[in-house]
């Protein structure tokens, strides 16, 4: 956090995991003095498998959300 900035870096895992209290979470950043929020995500293709539309409908919902 600086001057009313954060960055968040995390795999897309963290979607999966906390999934709405993530969504909560960024919702709660305003009122803690955040001016922008920053995410940088990254995910192994390879790996998501099945979870390609879990991991889109999170992201989309959250970056709408907010």
């Amino acid at each position: 956090m600086n001057e009313g900035h954060i960055e968040i870096r995390a795999t897309f895992d963290v979607l999966k995991l906390l999934g709405r209290r993530f969504y909560e979470l960024l919702q709660e950043l305003p009122s803690l003095g955040m001016r922008s929020v920053h995410l940088k995500m990254c995910i192994d293709m390879e790996e998501a498998g099945k979870d390609y539309r879990m991991y889109c409908e999170t992201l989309l919902n959250t970056v709408s959300g907010y």
